[in-house]
């Protein structure tokens, strides 16, 4: 299992107007890749598992937004800021073999 973070943005509402807000996202990986060679009992499918662990906003909050209105707009993007956490972990797996 492999850790990381990066920044991106999530877009809370406060009466009815949306807020972009900076945020780093950390998270735990793994990505197993497939055996499809040797012995029956030694291959297996590719395998993955992906966590994210915390939303942190960087910097001050505009008036009237609060961590909760960030962290609700973070589980609203969740499928997004996890596709992103997944390239952040391939970019920096690609970056140690290279």
């Amino acid at each position: 299992m492999s850790g990381g973070s990066f920044t991106s943005a999530v877009y809370p509402t406060l009466n009815g107007e949306e807020w972009e807000i900076e945020v780093e996202v950390s998270y735990h990986a793994v990505y197993l890749p497939a055996k499809v060679s040797g012995p029956p009992e030694s291959c297996h499918p590719d395998g993955s598992e992906l966590e994210l662990l915390g939303v942190a906003s960087l910097g001050d909050l505009p008036e009237g937004i609060t961590d909760e209105m960030v962290f609700a707009a973070a589980e609203y993007s969740v499928s997004r800021l996890e596709q992103e956490a997944w390239e952040d972990f391939l970019d920096r797996r690609f970056e140690r073999e290279c």
